[in-house]
């Protein structure tokens, strides 16, 4: 069994080692749970491309509810073209229009782009205010600094793929104000967390858990419970220990790190949680934006 990578685009791309031997890979991003199949993975019941697709949706909707919420509602929407670039923005203009925002123009650019001057000249006579970008944060400060160089203030919001320090390391002060998502809420929020924190530091690791290790540590309790279960109900095949356990991971409902995990009938998690973070502070940090 694997714990699968946890940002999505990473995810997609590791599916073949995670589905070599047949075995179930929970997914720490959501705590979700990746069941192996004939040509690949499901999510139990769901295929892996419309688990990563919901997984992306959900989180658009969030932003689009958010956005709504602060007050904006003209968005100027561009995207890298990558499938979980593109379906973040996607859904995002259809949250947002189904909430009552418009959107002023909608953009694709190649992965990596370097010049958004096409864009911008579209978007800039709309007069939106907000620019909402579905990539990552090496191109989401590109896009930060050559709108600002052309006179569109209006905030950046994306997904978790631009909440990184080295975006407004890269774009600077004009990165104050962007918005972007994450999965999960603060280490310091979590039921378990200042538990965590403290006997991760008493390991004596070298640097804090990543936003992402609460999840990945829940992620590896359940496999580790699941295959217990299956060992305990007396598989008698390695076939039939990764069907077991694949069932018994089905069955996972227990109090983490993270909260109450546990999974639907097909296998994403019950009650996912997204946090806003916004750019603030000197020296600037991604902040909590409630």
């Amino acid at each position: 069994m694997r714990i699968a990578r946890a940002f999505l685009a990473l995810l997609l791309v590791s599916l073949p080692a995670c589905s070599s031997d047949g075995s179930p890979a929970p997914a720490p991003i959501v705590v979700g749970v990746l069941a192996p199949v004939e040509g690949g993975l499901v999510e139990f019941g769901r295929g892996i491309a419309d688990s990563v697709r919901l997984a992306v949706a959900e989180q658009a909707a969030f932003l689009a509810r958010r956005a709504r919420a602060i007050g904006y509602a003209r968005a100027a929407v561009v995207s890298e073209t990558k499938a979980v670039s593109k379906g973040l923005a996607d859904d995002f203009v259809a949250a947002f229009t189904a909430i009552g925002g418009v959107v002023t123009v909608r953009t694709l650019v190649p992965d990596d782009a370097k010049d958004f001057s096409s864009f911008l000249a579209d978007a800039i006579p709309t007069d939106p205010d907000l620019v909402f970008f579905g990539g990552e944060y090496p191109v989401a400060s590109t896009l930060r600094r050559q709108a600002s160089a052309a006179g569109l203030d209006a905030p950046v919001m994306g997904g978790d793929g631009i909440k990184d320090p080295a975006y407004f390391e890269s774009a600077g002060r004009l990165a104050v104000g962007t918005l972007a998502s994450t999965v999960g809420v603060p280490v310091e929020e979590m039921p378990g967390g200042p538990d965590f924190v403290a006997s991760y530091a008493a390991a004596g690791f070298d640097s804090a858990p990543s936003a992402y290790g609460p999840y990945a540590y829940d992620a590896a309790i359940a496999a580790m419970r699941a295959i217990r279960a299956a060992l305990d109900a007396g598989a008698g095949s390695s076939a039939g220990l990764r069907a077991g356990v694949v069932d018994a991971l089905g069955a996972t409902d227990f109090a983490g790190v993270t909260g109450r995990v546990r999974f639907d009938e097909s296998g994403d998690p019950v009650d996912p949680v997204f946090t806003l973070y916004r750019v603030e502070g000197d020296p600037l940090a991604w902040v909590e934006w409630r």
